[in-house]
């Protein structure tokens, strides 16, 4: 297991690098992670692989949904730190199960995100819904 790294992100992360993805890896122990004491606002959690320089290859457990096919920020999280080990270049492939998301790392670690939109779903949204205030 790997530790927390920084990831520039603006939220908390727990990437971690491994040399084989098996979802039922993820499934075991990602739930234990994302609760740790270490996190006492819970993280996401996503176990990398690097596949070569340019593309990478991610599972993800998102704190509070679960198991979740795909993520931007989880691309950006994974993909920024594999970036700063060393294993990848600036330009990253991140293949994810629900898709993939193309990643490019500025040298002050700015991520441009480029990829897919795939409608999912179809809601009804009662206006009541947005009947609040914003505070100041």
């Amino acid at each position: 297991m790997s530790s927390q790294y920084d990831n520039s992100t603006g939220f908390t992360t727990f990437p971690s690098t491994t040399t084989a993805i098996a979802t039922g890896y993820l499934h075991s122990f990602a739930l234990l992670i994302e609760t740790h004491p270490s996190f006492p606002n819970r993280t996401n959690v996503q176990f990398l692989e690097v596949l070569n320089r340019n593309t990478i290859r991610i599972e993800i457990w998102e704190r509070g949904a679960g198991y979740t096919l795909a993520s931007g920020s989880s691309s950006c999280a994974a993909a920024s730190v594999a970036h700063r080990l060393g294993l990848c270049d600036t330009e990253i492939k991140v293949l994810m199960p629900g898709g993939q998301i193309d990643i490019t790392i500025s040298n002050n670690y700015n991520i441009i995100m480029k990829g897919s939109v795939t409608k999912i779903s179809k809601m009804t949204l009662d206006l009541e819904c947005l009947d609040f205030e914003i505070p100041a």
